[in-house]
């Protein structure tokens, strides 16, 4: 394949998606994970993979422990997911982990336009999704590299 990276996109469901992300996370580098909106959830409910006020960055964490360096979380349906605790806790720890860290989820936690260095990974807060904003945490070699690479 001269290099090119092989994509495969599946969609799945389990009743327990922590385990799920958990064990997929030791053997794939990148994964996408979509919430899409669900009929009678609030939107402003702290709602993702049918968890409510759920503990996402210990297992964002513990994620990228593992083999995986490359996460896009797009919850733009629930903004709320992920606390301003949650947040913090990522970007203090996400780059310490000492992996080239790509990480992207929908939030609402920052205004738009912060943006600084952290162990070299940049924090920025933008724009980027529907309906949401979005958090990256990227290493500065990443940056600018797209989530379809």
């Amino acid at each position: 394949m001269d290099g090119a990276t092989r994509c495969t996109q599946r969609k799945y469901s389990t009743a327990n998606p922590v385990i799920f992300l958990l064990s997929l996370s030791s053997i794939v580098r990148t994964m996408h994970i979509f919430q899409p909106p669900v009929t009678g959830i609030d939107r402003c409910s702290n709602y993702f993979l049918g968890h409510y006020d759920f503990d996402w960055a210990s297992i964002f964490l513990d994620m990228f422990s593992r083999k995986l360096d490359k996460l896009r979380v797009q919850n733009s349906a629930f903004p709320r997911y992920l606390p301003d605790v949650s947040a913090d806790m990522l970007i203090a720890h996400l780059p310490e982990l000492g992996k080239r860290i790509w990480f992207e989820c929908s939030s609402d936690n920052y205004p738009y336009g912060l943006q600084y260095i952290l162990h070299d990974h940049a924090v920025q807060a933008e724009p980027s999704f529907v309906r949401c904003g979005s958090l990256s945490i990227k290493h500065s070699l990443r940056v600018k590299e797209p989530f379809s690479r």
